[in-house]
């Protein structure tokens, strides 16, 4: 299945919609406005259902990863987004 790493700018008043979706996908945050997860649609139809969970002129990035890819973070990130790092790349 694909795995994504979504970022994106959004006003709070359609934040609640976006994070019901992200919950839906079990996705794990990363960073303040940047998740993981993976979906198994291609990444326009996920860019596609986040317009959809959120304000008009919302901006998104959604990137696929792939098994092996290399990858650094700084040494204060951790939780569940760099557990789910270890875990799939």
């Amino acid at each position: 299945m694909p795995m994504y790493l979504i970022a994106f700018e959004n006003h709070e008043d359609r934040e609640s919609a976006l994070h019901k979706l992200l919950a839906e996908w079990e996705a794990q945050q990363l960073l303040g406005s940047a998740w993981l997860a993976e979906v198994s649609d291609n990444a326009r139809t996920v860019m596609r259902a986040l317009q959809r969970a959120s304000d008009q002129d919302a901006a998104f990035a959604v990137i696929e990863l792939k098994r092996g890819a290399k990858w650094a973070l700084s040494e204060n990130v951790y939780g569940r987004g760099y557990d789910w790092l270890l875990s799939h790349l």
